[in-house]
């Protein structure tokens, strides 16, 4: 059957044009960073979910929220008790066997890095997503394990609706699971002394020198 140059000429020319816009799409987006993917260290590690697109930093403060958590120690505070600090948080459950354990140690790791004068001006902070399993006597255990100095860390739990409402805030993703565990986001969250979202670090087990540098930043006349 014959076909007309005509047709087939424009039809060619399209489909170069089509293929012109997706690298420069693709090539835009590689040098912009955008859409990255989280950092999962490990292929069987199938409790990690991406993080969302959506990012809200130096849009609101966290501290707006008023919600009211319990630490390991049984007392209740607000986050906004934390104000006028840097505060390295993530959101965790005690049960999770494969990347809570990494954060826990990557937030450990910051601990140890960050320059000395600046120890003091930094707390963190662990809220669990699993309230109904993660009672303060449990955060207290896991505290004691892990030998977190109770002076400068809070292990927090609150109702779900005090979780749901701080992952909104904070971009971060979970789902429950039939077993009881979570798929979740693998991320550690910088406020700055106002309780603003600085810095956010994807990923577990990996390097923390980005977290140090923007926490070392961030204390700069604190």
């Amino acid at each position: 059957m014959f076909i007309s140059k005509h047709i087939v000429m424009p039809a060619i020319l399209f489909g170069i044009m089509v293929l012109l816009s997706a690298y420069v799409i693709v090539t835009s987006n590689r040098e912009h960073g955008a859409l990255q993917p989280a950092k999962i260290e490990s292929p069987n590690d199938s409790c990690c979910i991406p993080p969302p697109v959506t990012d809200v930093r130096g849009e609101l403060s966290v501290y707006q929220d008023s919600s009211l958590w319990t630490d390991q120690n049984g007392k209740v505070k607000v986050l906004a008790s934390f104000s006028g600090k840097v505060v390295i948080l993530s959101m965790f459950y005690s049960h999770c066997a494969i990347s809570c354990p990494l954060i826990i140690n990557d937030m450990k790791k910051v601990e140890q890095k960050i320059s000395t004068g600046n120890r003091a001006k930094v707390v963190f902070v662990l809220v669990t997503i699993d309230p109904s399993r993660d009672t303060p006597s449990v955060l207290r255990a896991l505290s004691k394990k892990q030998n977190l100095d109770i002076n400068r860390w809070s292990l927090l739990v609150g109702n779900e609706d005090a979780v749901q409402t701080l992952a909104g805030l904070l971009g971060v993703s979970f789902i429950k699971k039939e077993n009881g565990d979570f798929d979740h986001s693998n991320q550690i969250t910088i406020l700055n002394r106002n309780g603003e979202i600085s810095y956010k670090h994807f990923g577990a087990g990996s390097s923390v020198d980005d977290i140090v540098a923007a926490v070392d930043s961030i204390s700069v006349g604190l």
